[in-house]
């Protein structure tokens, strides 16, 4: 089973890469961690084997990442910005590219996931998706009765370009701003994501509640692991919905009447799905362990420690001088 894992897009994502490190050593001790990423300063850098600074992803040809991979023994592959995942997917299903084995989902799961108002649409008889428009509505929906408004763009962008809880003028005003707008009714509430791994079959493996109780610039900060059977079902069911496979965190918000809402799934790791790698959703090791062997299943799974918590914060890395 000798090969690396290389990790795309790693910037400063150093839980993430010691979690896939942590695996990797349980499939094979002798295996190195390659890391890649466009800015070749970037902080990850330091925390891999090895380490590529590439081109931008629009500029990246695919024999350049065979050739890298060929070169560097690599086995695996984990990207890890959203933008990577249908170039990769495309690149195995329709171009017939021969990459590493890739922790990405199906073109379409990823192309669907990646547009917001095809994700709306596509689940909107299926799942308590958040009602989305490309157009501001004329009046707001009777189940949303306050008239206040979420601005983003249709693809992409995260939590970069994103306005909450805004008056109507206000979001005719700043959609103006945008290349692809869409438009959602204001939901506040309880804040929950939902890591979960399902195999290349589609079997359910494991499934964590977090509800986030820090979040800073869409991503939490201060996030724990709570017992909510209501939030796993309704996030089996969009996996399923979208033809999930692999890892994915599905995005819930809960009013206060108690009424659940899908905001988004996105088909990959989370920024803090780490929390719930600690509490026994293994998915790195899961995705090298099936990889290798389709006939693998892992033990019974665990749902993680209710009260579990974790708490993100800058640590210094001392890094010893070259022999």
């Amino acid at each position: 089973m000798a090969g690396n894992l290389l990790v795309t897009s790693i910037g400063a994502k150093v839980p993430l890469l010691r979690a896939a490190r942590n695996a990797l050593t349980r499939v094979d001790p002798a295996a190195r961690l390659v890391g890649a990423d466009l800015d070749g300063q970037c902080i990850g850098r330091w925390f891999v084997d090895v380490f590529w600074k590439t081109p931008p992803l629009e500029a990246l040809a695919p024999y350049e990442m065979v050739e890298f991979c060929r070169r560097h023994e690599v086995r695996w592959l984990i990207p890890t910005r959203d933008a990577e995942l249908p170039v990769f997917s495309r690149w195995v299903e329709e171009d017939g590219i021969d990459l590493p084995r890739v922790l990405v989902p199906s073109s379409r799961t990823a192309e669907l996931c990646g547009d917001k108002l095809r994700f709306a649409r596509a689940l909107a008889d299926r799942a308590p998706v958040i009602p989305t428009w490309d157009v501001l509505p004329e009046r707001p929906p009777e189940r949303f009765p306050a008239d206040r408004w979420v601005v983003k763009e249709r693809r992409g962008a995260g939590s970069r370009r994103i306005y909450l809880d805004v008056a109507r003028e206000t979001a005719r005003e700043v959609a103006s701003g945008f290349s692809s707008p869409v438009f959602q009714p204001y939901v506040s509430g309880a804040e929950y994501s939902v890591d979960l791994y399902l195999s290349d079959k589609g079997e359910p493996w494991g499934c964590v509640v977090r509800r986030r109780e820090v979040v800073v610039d869409g991503e939490s900060q201060v996030t724990v692991i709570v017992s909510h059977p209501d939030a796993e079902k309704c996030a089996m069911e969009v996996a399923a919905a979208v033809g999930l496979r692999g890892c994915g965190v599905v995005q819930l918000l809960e009013d206060e009447e108690g009424r659940l809402f899908v905001v988004e799934c996105n088909p990959r790791f989370g920024g803090a799905t780490t929390l719930s790698v600690a509490a026994g959703l293994d998915v790195f090791f899961w995705f090298l362990r099936e990889s290798e062997d389709p006939d693998f299943r892992p033990g019974e799974f665990v749902r993680g420690r209710p009260g579990l918590r974790q708490v993100r914060h800058k640590c210094d890395f001392i890094v010893e001088p070259s022999q």
